[in-house]
């Protein structure tokens, strides 16, 4: 009933994404782009993936006990509406640029692949997690989600870690870089009793999951043994366990990352840290009244009820 709700009344959301991509001022990788071109499509119904809504939403429930696994990767391609899809994809446009352009094309979207399917995992993980601390109460697994706020989440753990000396500001705050994912999922759970925690938590732990541990150099060696390109990162990972050389991005033979040349350089050249400060400044500028990007859940027991979530997700 919400679906066809939706199909009569006017897309603002995708008029305002399409012109924002067309008039933005900044060149868009295209990975980026292309990944944004494929949840359009997905939204507007040109590509249809194999479910219906209700059963594209991914919970504990379905995932554990209904065996529905393709619901790892499809989920995150879903919106709930128009402006859900506008803010996701406006946020995920500042994050794609400056990842894109420092990893490359082919290595991101295998790390995007890898984001969907872990921020996933983590999310049901957390909703059996709640499911057995809470004395098995089913409502846990029941909760149901769809959108890209947990990849974004990650995506802003990476941001931050590859920019550790940068200072990031929310809601007028100054936050040092490594409390900006936890500061916000703290707000938006203050200020939106109803959001979805476990999405927003699930993205977070997905991104430390792959800048912080093993994993990561995991994910980094198979991306170079696809693409022929290394990642190198402005930090570095703890090694618990021996790693074969190849899955490592750190150079071994400078005690300093090889890529930070090649990152310090493009930022130069192209006077992109300027532009992308100065674009995170606009979106949190107390005198805007643009909203900021948001979550999505998805009330599996009501197809009418659909819940909005505050996400101020926009990563510097």
């Amino acid at each position: 009933m919400r679906n066809n709700r939706r199909d009569q009344r006017t897309e603002v959301g995708v008029l305002l994404l399409i012109s924002y991509l067309i008039n933005n001022n900044h060149w868009i990788p295209i990975a980026t782009l292309s990944s944004i071109i494929l949840q359009i499509l997905i939204y507007i119904k040109v590509l249809i993936l194999p479910f219906g809504t209700s059963t594209t939403c991914i919970s504990g429930a379905n995932v554990l006990f209904k065996k529905k696994y393709s619901l790892l990767w499809t989920s995150a391609l879903r919106h709930g509406d128009d402006m859900h899809l506008y803010y996701n994809m406006t946020s995920f446009t500042i994050k794609g640029r400056y990842l894109e352009n420092k990893y490359g094309p082919i290595n991101f979207i295998l790390l995007l692949v890898s984001l969907v399917f872990l921020s996933s995992t983590f999310y049901v993980a957390t909703a059996y997690t709640m499911y057995i601390y809470y004395e098995e109460e089913y409502s846990q697994l029941m909760e149901c989600a769809i959108g890209f706020s947990g990849v974004l989440f990650a995506l802003k753990v990476i941001v931050t870690r590859e920019k550790p000396s940068d200072s990031y500001s929310l809601m007028g705050l100054s936050l040092p870089a490594w409390a900006a994912a936890w500061a916000e999922l703290v707000l938006i759970s203050i200020m939106v009793p109803n959001a979805s925690f476990k999405g927003h938590l699930a993205g977070i732990l997905a991104g430390l999951l792959y800048t912080d541990t093993p994993v990561g150099s995991v994910i980094d060696g198979v991306c170079y043994l696809i693409s022929g390109r290394k990642l190198y990162h402005n930090f570095r990972r703890t090694f618990p366990i021996g790693l074969p050389s190849f899955l490592s991005s750190r150079s071994s033979s400078s005690s300093s990352y090889a890529g930070n040349n090649y990152s310090n350089n493009y930022s130069s050249s192209n006077n992109y840290s300027n532009n992308y400060s100065s674009h995170s400044n606009n979106h949190f500028s107390s005198n805007s009244r643009r909203p900021p990007p948001y979550g999505f859940r998805f009330n599996s027991n009501n197809n009418d009820d659909w819940e909005y979530e505050y996400n101020p997700n926009d990563y510097r």
